[in-house]
């Protein structure tokens, strides 16, 4: 509410607002950056409406698009939007941006990660009680936080998606998902607070244990084999041979048998 592009004015807003809040729910308000003073992408004399709200979340997408941008909002609008909301009881919840798509690698693009990290921390720093990271799937305003295609060669043909990769340091397609676990994890202090982010750009493959318990049963013209299943293996590859060079099968990961022809 009290964006200058979209409807409703102070009252009806007010009525919208109190009616939710009539039926017990907590309101949460998606904002203008600048609410406060009612001013730039707000509507005038829309204070009033803010402050009904239960949780202020101001919206900061097209702002800034560096890590010098955020700390310049942190201290213009930021620091004093949580001082105003601490001094009426409201809770703030402020907009964390994983990138724009008019990041370049000439600007820094989304500095593989820690352009949002930095954003996370600021907040944290001036005792935000929320969090909103836009978005999870915006790939037009390349704002998504979504697996997205690592490098140029995985994007689809005639698309020109911004992959991981723009700024120079290639990320596995998930990467901004468990950045966002983590930045989640240092918001709730469950892990120390850290300046700077250490969530690997690509994880290690997992090699899962060997089966155990490997038995070969005797069979009409075959050779039974049974085994415990090996956790987070996908599959198996077991061989057969009267020489060296053996015949290779594979058994899916859901079975923990697999029946082995004799050689004639």
């Amino acid at each position: 509410m009290g964006f200058t592009d979209r409807p409703g004015d102070d009252v009806t807003c007010t009525e919208v607002i109190n009616w939710f809040k009539n039926q017990g729910c907590y309101i949460i308000g998606g904002v203008p950056t600048w609410w406060r003073a009612s001013i730039s992408d707000s509507k005038t004399n829309f204070l009033g409406v803010y402050t009904n709200f239960d949780m202020i979340s101001p919206w900061m997408v097209g702002r800034f698009n560096d890590a010098a941008g955020s700390d310049s909002y942190r201290v213009n609008a930021n620091q004093g939007d949580i001082t105003f909301c601490n001094s009426r009881g409201i809770d703030y919840q402020p907009c964390i941006v994983p990138g724009h798509r008019w990041q370049t690698p000439q600007s820094g693009g989304r500095m593989y990660g820690n352009y949002m990290w930095r954003q996370v921390v600021n907040m944290m720093q001036i005792g935000a009680h929320g969090l909103y990271i836009s978005m999870y799937d915006e790939f037009n305003e390349a704002t998504q936080l979504v697996p997205t295609a690592e490098d140029v060669p995985m994007n689809p043909a005639g698309t020109s998606f911004i992959t991981w990769d723009q700024d120079g340091v290639h990320c596995s397609a998930d990467f901004y998902l468990r950045l966002t676990r983590d930045a989640g994890r240092m918001f709730k202090k469950q892990t120390p607070f850290q300046a700077t982010h250490s969530t690997p750009y690509v994880l290690s493959p997992v090699i899962p244990p060997a089966p155990t318990n490997v038995v070969a049963q005797v069979g009409n013209a075959q050779v039974r084999l049974v085994w415990n299943a090996s956790a987070q293996a996908q599959s198996y590859l077991v061989r057969r041979a009267l020489n060296g060079e053996g015949l290779t099968q594979q058994s899916p990961r859901t079975l923990g048998s697999l029946a082995i022809p004799t050689p004639d």
